[in-house]
């Protein structure tokens, strides 16, 4: 997918719109308005095949816990993980504070790098312990997900509202449903598991 392509495709769409209303009656034209487009947005991320282990587990432990009838697939947790993301940033988030996070937490999880320490000898007899990067050693799974259209329009104008703000700023959909989804996993490590579980509970039952 690339850059900013669902503001494109709605702008576009608003325009062939008001060149049918144009050329057209009014009745015609609300008929012809009324041709819907693909009601979700396809996106495709590379996640570490731990991470997304990991929170394929949740899902299962969740639905036998809540005893589902139904499976919860990731499409799912990521509708629910970016809608949870516009209703924090729409309530009580500054939008500085709001760039400042998601470039922290891109760094953190996007970087193909990763930082290490070892002990190197600076002298004959004598280590200390220094810090280096390296190439980050993972496997990735490349995983084809949905977004409801309305929800991945809403979050990539979010984004691109702090790039025209903040230059420096740089980031696709793609970039935050994979951040998203990967804090998501590193709540789950820290021992917020049962926070999230009733979270996503509330939506789900």
């Amino acid at each position: 997918m690339s850059k900013h392509s669902i503001i494109r495709s709605e702008l576009e769409g608003m325009q062939a719109r008001t060149q049918q209303s144009q050329m057209k009656s009014l009745f015609s034209a609300i008929f012809s308005s009324t041709t819907k487009q693909n009601p979700y947005i396809p996106v495709t991320i590379k996640i570490p095949e731990y991470d997304l282990l990991r929170a394929e587990v949740f899902l299962e432990d969740v639905m036998e816990s809540i005893d589902r009838e139904y499976e919860v697939s990731m499409i799912e947790l990521t509708a629910l993980l970016v809608k949870d993301f516009l209703r924090v940033t729409s309530t009580n988030t500054k939008l500085e504070e709001l760039k400042n996070n998601l470039m922290s937490r891109k760094s953190e999880y996007l970087s193909t790098k990763e930082k290490v320490k070892e002990w190197v000898e600076v002298a004959p007899g004598h280590n200390a312990l220094r810090e280096r990067e390296r190439v980050r050693r993972r496997r990735y799974f490349e995983l084809q997900l949905e977004i409801p259209r309305k929800v991945a329009l809403r979050a990539e104008i979010i984004l691109y509202d702090l790039e025209q703000m903040y230059a420096p700023f740089q980031m696709t959909l793609e970039d935050l449903v994979t951040i998203l989804i990967l804090d998501f996993v590193h709540q789950l490590q820290t021992g917020k598991q049962k926070e999230i579980v009733k979270k996503f509970v509330s939506n789900f039952c």
